[in-house]
């Protein structure tokens, strides 16, 4: 940080991470280093919002600690964040460790990113330090696309399965029929089971707007919306089969 006084950058950071709603904001110093920690979200709410399916992978169901060391280095001073989520101990004790889902950990390791580059962000402007060139730029669109990925691909399996994505070395463009046909059932069949539950659910909720709006014009419209599920189905069902499997669908398993 371009300023010379730790104490003063210590406040401006407690500013900080008040505008960011953390709490239990505490300053302690010794060795010529302030240390300045914080936390963000309610245990209660977290746990609540817990119970929800997917409710933990949100923002509301995340907790997070911050502790930044604080060291001035003659006409500047330095300032190391650490932003982690927590986990609750078996004594009530809490602790700054990662969750222990990899899922989770994907999720809470992205909160935990938008948050200290959101801090270190609004440190450098009360400070007016210029942000460095080479200073790590956080990607939504990586992380969303690898959160999609494992939700679509191992939406049931449990926390010990290794998540890997398989892509061919030469794509290959393909069609099918079976998935066209029946995707709800196309992809539970090979044990993929996002497509077949998106489809279950929004063919559902299609169902129950024919009931509440009958006509002609609600007709067109769900059977334009269930026509495009299946064109999608049949477009993406091989490669979406690959990325889980690492072979075609008309390719014999190795175990077979």
């Amino acid at each position: 940080m371009d300023e010379s006084d730790p104490e003063r950058v210590a406040g401006l950071l407690e500013q900080a991470l008040q505008d960011a709603r953390y709490h239990s904001i505490t300053r302690a110093g010794g060795g010529g280093t302030i240390r300045v920690s914080g936390r963000f979200g309610s245990k209660l709410w977290t746990t609540l919002v817990g119970f929800v399916p997917l409710g933990g992978h949100t923002r509301w169901g995340k907790r997070l600690g911050v502790r930044a060391p604080i060291r001035g280095e003659g006409a500047r001073t330095k300032v190391t964040l650490r932003v982690t989520p927590f986990m609750e101990l078996f004594d009530e004790s809490e602790a700054l460790l990662v969750s222990q889902s990899p899922l989770e950990k994907g999720t809470d390791e992205y909160f935990a990113s938008v948050h200290l580059h959101r801090i270190a962000d609004a440190l450098r402007v009360a400070t007016k330090t210029p942000r460095p060139d080479d200073a790590s730029k956080l990607d939504p669109k990586a992380f969303t696309a690898d959160l999609i990925t494992g939700l679509v691909l191992y939406t049931f399996d449990s926390d010990k399965t290794k998540k890997l994505v398989h892509v061919p070395a030469e794509p290959r463009g393909s069609w099918n029929w079976m998935a066209f046909f029946f995707p709800e059932f196309w992809f539970v069949w090979h044990e993929i089971w996002g497509p077949s539950l998106l489809v279950w659910i929004i063919e559902f909720q299609l169902y129950k707007l024919l009931e509440q709006f009958p006509g002609s014009a609600m007709f067109v419209f769900a059977a334009a919306v269930a026509a495009g599920l299946r064109l999608a189905a049949g477009a993406t069902a091989d490669p979406i089969y690959y990325a889980r499997h690492a072979r075609w669908p008309d390719e014999p398993s190795e175990k077979t």
